[in-house]
């Protein structure tokens, strides 16, 4: 099976064990949406992607090629953080403009709202 990857990705340890016992191949790419559209053309068996990036990607192609794919459940989540340099002087308000931010759109629902769009998934 040939899986393709973004350049430079972390592996996902079970899909790294699965390439150590030669059940998985992986093809890099600097372009994410040149792997699905690899993925389209049968050219690789399944491509690993950020489920945002994926859906995002996904709404680039044509519905041809989008009726030829299809996605599984997430099988991994990542905790996303924003840091700042401290050799800036505002570093440290600027974090806190930035929790402000994120809590008053968690508390409006906007934050949900936003989560949703961008991570429900685009049918062909």
């Amino acid at each position: 099976m040939r899986i393709g990857i973004p350049l430079g990705s972390a592996k996902m340890p079970v899909l790294e064990q699965a390439e150590q016992r030669g059940w998985v191949q992986y093809e890099a790419s600097g372009d994410e949406l040149i792997n699905l559209r690899k993925l389209a053309a049968g050219r690789i068996d399944a491509v690993d992607i950020v489920k945002g990036s994926g859906s995002h990607l996904l709404s680039q192609l044509s519905a041809k090629e989008r009726a030829k794919l299809t996605t599984t459940q997430s099988y991994e989540t990542w905790d996303y953080h924003l840091i700042f340099s401290r050799r800036l002087p505002e570093s440290e308000r600027l974090q806190q403009l930035f929790d402000q931010g994120l809590r008053e759109l968690k508390d409006s629902g906007r934050y949900a709202q936003i989560w949703h769009q961008f991570n429900s998934p685009i049918a062909p």
